[in-house]
């Protein structure tokens, strides 16, 4: 397997589509862990999500190529900081949501990026990313069980 580093845009993506209006909120679940994500019995932010995939998938690359400082994709410390934070600021912008099935590939590709560690389905970003396809898959049934009504 490979693995690259996504863009700070495609967790934004993902945190916003599981946080847009009119949904019934999002509480994602660890269930290895038995435990809420996010903790302080307070919901996830938009920034939250974003972060928690974006060292998620750090960690892969990381673990994927760990000859290099981050996995090759960036070159230090600084660099690590300044990308979460462009992760952080494009999580902050609003802008028009994406497709049910384009969220769905979205999040099938952030999770193969991100997939390299040998606890991955134990990680808190498995179960957020569970959780988006879920309701993407949800949301898509809905739509064509419409289309089919009509």
């Amino acid at each position: 397997m490979s693995a690259f580093l996504c863009e700070p845009n495609d967790f934004a993506r993902l945190a916003r589509y599981a946080k847009r209006p009119g949904t019934w909120g999002f509480t994602p679940y660890n269930l290895v862990t038995k435990s809420r994500i996010g903790g302080n019995d307070r919901d996830m932010t938009v920034v939250d999500i974003a972060l928690k995939l974006a060292s998620a998938n750090i960690v892969s690359v990381s673990v994927r190529y760990p000859n290099e400082p981050f996995g090759g994709f960036l070159d230090s410390d600084e660099d690590m900081v300044a990308f979460m934070g462009d992760v952080a600021s494009e999580a902050r912008m609003s802008a028009k949501l994406d497709s049910p099935a384009d969220i769905y590939k979205l999040a099938a590709t952030v999770e193969y990026q991100s997939c390299e560690v040998d606890n991955w389905v134990e990680t808190d970003a498995y179960w957020i990313i569970n959780a988006i396809k879920n309701e993407c898959a949800r949301s898509m049934a809905d739509d064509l069980t419409s289309e089919m009504a009509a």
